[in-house]
């Protein structure tokens, strides 16, 4: 429950977890950003003032609860006191209980797909500002209860689900080993006649520190920290590790000069093909360096100016390359795991950075890829301590600040036009978590690779923050999304299947979820923004299946061609929920048919 610099608390994101011998399961209180707890098991032992979830008076916003199950016998298995909260679930199961299943005094609580295995004082809303409860399945005749409450801010459905997205059979697995070199044995760029101080190019000393490695068939590259003029590219061999001393995730806003490695890029200006700052063989990866362009043009998003053009920071020319807790501050292309003929099993971890036109490129892959903890954004070009870069004027950096900020609102609008973050093309296997995207044309974006595409992928809490499109699927197979899928383009002839759990809506321009083709089912919706129009389908199947609207949009639905089913879902206004076909409009035209049940 705490707060940082700026005023806000964290929120709380848990998946697949397992609490059990608890007096309270989960308690959630001043969290200003939401939170959401997915695919989990809460067991409460019993007793007076027991539950599996409490909410306290101070929590004033938005909690998502999908697909847990809630065991034990507390006196309530939830406890809602919030002031003026959203609280959520979907697809939950409630099991016993020695007072109320669902006790609710404050705020607004909604209920959607849930069972309740216990008989007898399953809901009681005494005083809440909003009940919602939409195909939940009961053991005999439910007892709900509500007492000080309008009519018009309750809303019961009986109607069972039956397109119900289902909980979530997706897990993601931690890497059992972490990429490494062939050998620990260390060769010290610094013997090879490495300069600390920046003045002559370092390439020539560091590449014979990397053939002498490649030479013992594999061993780990060490530059000392310091800063360093790069001039030509780094081949890193098979078996090999190009390392710094920073073995963790880092930033350079952080991390004083002395304790990092920085290269200094002056090669391939002008130039965006060819290899880059360095290039990976095949089983070889770097692991804590920092790039900077300090000849980048600082001024390139202003009308009139470009940025100047740069090959991929680093290049994998192989299978099984990584490249882990590293910073590309300001990199044109950044690092490029898809176009070489195999690029399978590839590992991206830790990186951060502000791409200028894409971040990671993933493809060619026959096997796994990872993409872990990335964080892509102005934080180290613009916030650090490097020498030139692009400078704003006063004002907030945010999307409040674009309002007033003229060259803020270049800058963010120039990426917006022209960058993708995260792109890929054919990836049998590919997971992605725990990322971060700010201010893109693309959050996530999957296309097209020499006829082939992204067939299987897993995502988990990825973030994008001011986007064209969270997501943009031009091809691609099954993909599923656990928290973190919002606006979305599915193009005609995508072929996808996207299913997503616990999906929040929260982006700050005008589109939201357009589908021209695919299969898009949406579990576990959590609207609290207000669009002219949430849905467009003008082709493909859409199923949205448990969930809420916060501050409904203008219309909800237009299925101009495409065919879209809605169950379960609670709508509210300022006033608390209510059964209103008007904050529930749908539109149906060119042959697009809307299915609405149970909400």
């Amino acid at each position: 429950t705490w707060e940082n610099s700026g005023g806000f608390a964290g929120g709380c994101l848990l998946y697949n977890f397992d609490f059990t011998g608890c007096h309270t399961g989960i308690q959630i209180e001043k969290v200003l950003v939401g939170c959401s707890f997915t695919k989990g098991r809460v067991e409460t032992r019993g007793g007076a003032n027991t539950a599996g979830v409490k909410v306290t008076k101070n929590f004033r916003t938005d909690a998502q609860f999908s697909a847990v199950d809630f065991a034990g016998c507390p006196q309530n298995v939830v406890y809602n006191d919030c002031a003026n909260g959203n609280i959520q679930f979907v697809d939950c199961t409630f099991k016993d209980w020695s007072g109320n299943g669902v006790f609710s005094s404050a705020g607004n609580l909604y209920l959607s797909g849930c069972v309740f295995e216990k008989a007898g004082n399953e809901i009681m809303a005494d005083g809440s500002r909003g009940l919602g409860v939409a195909g939940c399945t009961f053991a005999g005749t439910p007892e709900i209860s509500v007492r000080k409450m309008a009519a018009e801010n309750v809303l019961i459905s009986p109607e069972p689900l039956q397109n119900s997205i289902g909980r979530p059979e997706v897990n993601y697995d931690y890497m059992v080993r972490k990429p490494a070199a062939a050998s620990f044995d260390i060769f010290n760029a610094a013997d090879y006649g490495l300069d600390p101080f920046g003045e002559d190019d370092c390439s020539a000393a560091i590449n014979k520190a990397l053939t002498a490695a490649g030479d013992n068939g594999g061993g780990i590259v060490y530059v000392p920290a310091g800063k360093y003029r790069l001039d030509k590219t780094l081949y890193v061999p098979e078996g090999v590790e190009l390392r710094g001393p920073l073995e963790t995730y880092h930033s350079n806003t952080v991390i004083s000069p002395e304790q990092d490695v920085t290269f200094y890029i002056s090669g391939g200006a002008g130039q965006k093909e060819g290899d880059g700052a360095v290039v990976l063989e095949k089983n070889c990866g770097v692991l804590g360096l920092s790039f900077y362009y300090p000849e980048q043009n600082v001024s390139g998003y202003l009308e009139g100016e470009e940025y100047i053009p740069y090959p991929y920071t680093i290049t994998a020319k192989g299978p099984g390359c990584w490249v882990r807790y590293t910073v590309c501050a300001n990199s044109y292309y950044m690092l490029d795991f898809g176009s070489a003929p195999d690029t399978s099993d590839y590992v991206i971890t830790g990186v951060r950075g502000q791409p200028l036109k894409v971040g990671i490129f993933g493809g060619n892959n026959s096997g796994t890829g990872r993409v872990e903890y990335c964080n892509f954004s102005l934080y180290e070009w613009c916030y650090g301590p490097l020498p030139y870069k692009p400078s704003f004027g006063p004002g907030t950096y945010d999307y409040e600040g674009m309002k007033t900020n003229a060259k803020w609102k270049a800058y963010v609008m120039d990426l917006l036009a022209n960058c993708d973050y995260y792109l890929f093309g054919y990836n049998k296997n590919l997971l992605v978590y725990g990322n971060l995207a700010y201010a893109t044309r693309c959050g996530l974006r999957f296309v097209e690779q020499d006829g082939k595409f992204t067939e299987q992928g897993k995502f988990f809490y990825h973030c994008t923050d001011i986007a064209g499109s969270t997501v943009k699927i031009e091809r691609a197979g099954d993909l599923k999304f656990v928290v973190g899928f919002a606006d979305c383009e599915l193009d005609a002839g995508c072929g996808a299947t996207v299913t997503t759990y616990s999906t929040g809506m929260n982006t700050v321009f005008e589109q939201c979820m357009t589908v021209k083709g695919g299969t898009l089912n949406l579990g576990g919706l959590l609207v609290y923004r207000t669009y002219p129009v949430f849905l467009t389908a003008t082709g493909g199947t859409v199923n949205i299946s448990g969930g809420m609207l916060v501050q409904p949009s203008d219309l909800l639905v237009d299925a101009a061609g495409g065919t879209v089913n809605v169950e379960g879902l609670v709508v509210r206004n300022p006033r608390g929920t209510v059964a209103d076909t008007a904050l529930f409009t749908v539109r149906q035209s060119d042959g697009g048919r809307v299915n609405v049940n149970g909400c």
